[in-house]
């Protein structure tokens, strides 16, 4: 995973908890056979809360509207 966030940072120039969560919620999909927001933030790595995880992932949609 380090070496892929680290390519993408370079191609996107993104911050690195931005290319942190892009992953997180990658890897949730993956984990959750889901794209709704509540199930793919209860599989991040972290120590924030589920609304937290979830404004997080909202953000980073609005900025990024690709995803």
């Amino acid at each position: 995973m380090i070496h892929l966030s680290h390519r993408h940072k370079i191609q996107l120039g993104w911050h690195p908890s931005r290319i942190k969560c892009f992953f997180q919620i990658a890897f949730g999909i993956i984990q959750s056979r889901s794209v709704q927001l509540q199930r793919i933030a209860a599989h991040f790595q972290d120590e924030t809360s589920l609304g937290g995880r979830i404004q997080r992932m909202q953000r980073l949609e609005l900025e990024a509207k690709w995803l």
